[in-house]
């Protein structure tokens, strides 16, 4: 399975350490390769949906709006209660 002509004078832990981090890096690379192939298709999408993307522009700044109400207003009873002390 694994190849021991790169043994030569290393200890056995090196020769493991040597494995494991070709495998983490195979397994990085194959990460990278999947999350590329579900990029492709939002690419599509968003070229050719330009008024979709607007109006999932305009929902995701209307959520900001939203929880900035709702913090304002979080901080509010916050200084009631500060003052309540």
């Amino acid at each position: 399975m694994y190849s021991t002509e790169i043994a030569g004078d290393w200890a056995p832990e090196q020769i493991w350490g040597w494995h494991a981090a070709r495998r983490f890096v195979n397994d990085a690379i194959e990460a990278l390769e999947d999350a590329g192939v579900l990029l492709v298709p939002l690419i599509a999408d968003t070229d050719w949906q330009t008024a979709g993307v607007r109006k999932l522009n305009a929902t995701i700044d209307g959520f900001a709006v939203q929880c900035a109400s709702v913090e304002s207003s979080l901080r509010l009873r916050l200084w009631e209660l500060e003052a309540a002390r």
